[in-house]
């Protein structure tokens, strides 16, 4: 068994450790440095936004930065047009209820690539609404 004065010594370094890591990584990733920060208030986050708020590079699934580092000046460009992005890693329609002219590549016009207060499949609005467009 640990001796409790072994064990408290032990448990405040290692939070200062972590807590130090952390600072250090604070403002690398598109999420953590303000830019983008408003994309992780959606109560459903699509998977790479999540990787990337745990300092995961995962932006650059679907984005290419235009320099050494992805600025406000900068910007960024994406690396597959929105056709191709979501079948990179999504089948077509997989399992839901897309008619033939939703499946023909145009995921964005009812689903949000980085997160969504509506729905868990990244929905920009309810079902019903959408259907209506």
């Amino acid at each position: 068994m640990i001796n409790r004065t072994v064990l408290l010594p032990l448990m405040v370094a290692v939070f200062f450790f972590i807590g130090n890591s952390n600072s250090a990584l604070a403002g690398t990733n598109c999420l953590s440095n303000g830019c983008h920060a408003k994309l992780t208030a959606t109560k459903y986050l699509h998977g790479p936004v999540a990787a990337e708020m745990a300092d995961v590079k995962a932006c650059e699934m679907c984005h290419q930065p235009t320099g050494p580092a992805c600025t406000k000046v900068k910007g960024g460009t994406f690396t597959l047009k929105s056709k191709g992005m979501c079948t990179l890693c999504h089948d077509k329609g997989t399992g839901t209820q897309h008619s033939k002219k939703q499946v023909e590549g145009k995921c964005l016009t009812c689903h949000d690539p980085h997160g969504s207060d509506v729905s868990p499949h990244m929905l920009r609005a309810s079902r019903k609404e959408l259907l209506k467009k």
